[in-house]
Order: structure tokens, then sequence, then C-alpha cells
């Protein structure tokens, strides 16, 4: 995977029962940087997820662990 799709972003979220404010603070980023990880592909302004960062809010939010990502 090169990096995860808007709705793999907001279920991993919702998952974490966070906010898009809540989850954007876990990684280090802002409010409108996360808003366009989220928005759909060709739509506004999306941006892709780079998979680093993904990976930092799956171990954060203790949906992954590292063995899950070697």
């Amino acid at each position: 995977m090169k990096s995860p799709t808007p709705e793999m972003i907001r279920s991993a979220r919702t998952k974490a029962g966070m906010t898009q404010t809540n989850a954007a603070l876990v990684v280090y980023t802002t409010l409108r940087t996360w808003q366009n990880w989220e928005t759909t592909v060709g739509k506004g302004n999306h941006r892709s997820m780079p998979l680093s960062i993904f990976h930092l809010f799956l171990l954060k939010t203790k949906q992954i662990t590292l063995k899950d990502i070697e």
C-alpha cells in the first residue's frame, strides 16, 4: 500500500472515537491537513496521507502493533 484511502483514514479515526481535530493532534498536524486527507480523491483539496503518518496514527490509537507493519 502506498498511501491509505480517505475511507481508510476516516474509518480508523471513527474506530478510535476521535474527531478530526483530535486525530490531527495525535499525529502533530493541523485540522486542515487532516481534513484534506479525508477528502474524496479528485474533490476539493484532497491530499494523500503518507503511509508513515497513517501507521503512526494506528500505533498511537492501538489499532496495530509494530509487529503488524514489519
